[in-house]
């Protein structure tokens, strides 16, 4: 349990995890310890888990973890925003994963006949691969 701590705070050190070892409602086919997750943030439980038998006549000692994601979603910061980037048909091949390398949503048109930067403003793209360069929108205007 204090391993599993350990890496919760490691992973998301501004949460502030409270764990109650002591919370047993609802824990009647447990075995050992089990333990429920509370955060300073957070209204209610974040999840719940334990030690329990399992298998063919409860023979198979086990461990689990129940996570209630509608309350760890909003104490996570959301990730920062990530660019997209158009690639019109005929892109180079490799363009496209050396651009998400670098941190880009890449989307590939599909219609040689399309205007690209319509399409491109549709699908809320922020740049567009052309003359073998990424060129950003506003850079375009």
């Amino acid at each position: 349990l204090a391993d599993v701590a350990k890496a919760l705070l490691h992973q998301v050190p501004h949460v502030g995890l409270t764990i109650d070892p002591i919370e047993g409602r609802g824990f009647e086919y447990h075995t050992g310890v089990g333990f429920t997750l509370f955060a300073r943030t957070v209204r209610g439980e974040l999840g719940r888990g334990g030690r329990y038998r399992a298998g063919p006549e409860q023979s198979e000692a086990s461990t689990g973890v129940t996570l209630e994601m509608d309350a760890i979603l909003p104490a996570v910061p959301a990730p920062p925003p990530r660019k997209r980037l158009f690639l019109p048909v005929g892109t180079p091949i490799d363009v496209g994963p050396r651009a998400r390398a670098e941190g880009w949503i890449t989307i590939a048109g599909l219609d040689p006949l399309e205007a690209v930067d319509e399409t491109a403003k549709r699908l809320n793209c922020h740049a567009i691969f052309r003359g073998g360069r990424i060129i950003e929108l506003e850079e375009r205007a």
